[in-house]
């Protein structure tokens, strides 16, 4: 029967990221029971991956959290052990990749402000945005899930709009576009 010494994986990882997972097993028959192992990466007690001669495999995580991952080990002859290891993945922030106005405009009008951000996490981290219209620190507007905003202007010259992102899971991009 074989005996599973250690299950590690080379975490911890980022959102949206593979880690590998390595089983250390060995069997008393050596040789004579090659080992097949199978690995249960969303922990739903089906092995999606194995059974397979290699100890190691890789599984992806789309969102920050402490994930168990089960492993099985068998011997071809009726002998199994299993065990597992917890894969830690840390949350990733969201990246601003645009900050955009729909100026120049006319003194008293407003301007809208689209913001274009990613998050490692994808649909898992929905993003939140916020506006700083007279770039004063404050978030006048939002968090929200809109990224566009409408800031009035009442003087003719050029305004500094702060944008901040946030994706629910602690991570933050901030940004700014002039109108």
């Amino acid at each position: 029967s074989p005996t599973i010494t250690a299950v590690t994986n080379n975490g911890p990882i980022g959102e949206g990221s593979s880690v590998t997972i390595t089983v250390t097993a060995s069997d008393a028959a050596g040789a004579n029971d090659p080992l097949q192992y199978e690995f249960d990466c969303n922990n739903d007690a089906v092995y999606e991956i194995g059974p397979q001669a290699s100890d190691s495999a890789s599984c992806t995580f789309a969102d920050n959290g402490s994930f168990p991952v089960p492993v099985r080990v068998s011997d071809g002859d009726g002998g199994v052990d299993t065990d597992s290891t917890t894969v830690t993945v840390q949350n990733l922030p969201p990246t601003i990749t645009a900050v955009t106005n729909n100026g120049p405009i006319d003194e008293g009008s407003n301007a809208t402000i689209t913001v274009t951000a990613t998050d490692p996490a994808g649909a898992n981290d929905p993003l939140r945005f916020e506006f700083d219209c007279n770039n004063d620190a404050v978030y006048e507007i939002g968090p929200q899930a809109s990224n566009s905003a409408s800031c009035t202007f009442t003087d003719n010259e050029n305004f500094a709009v702060a944008v901040r992102v946030s994706d629910g899971g602690g991570g933050v991009d901030t940004d700014s576009t002039t109108v």
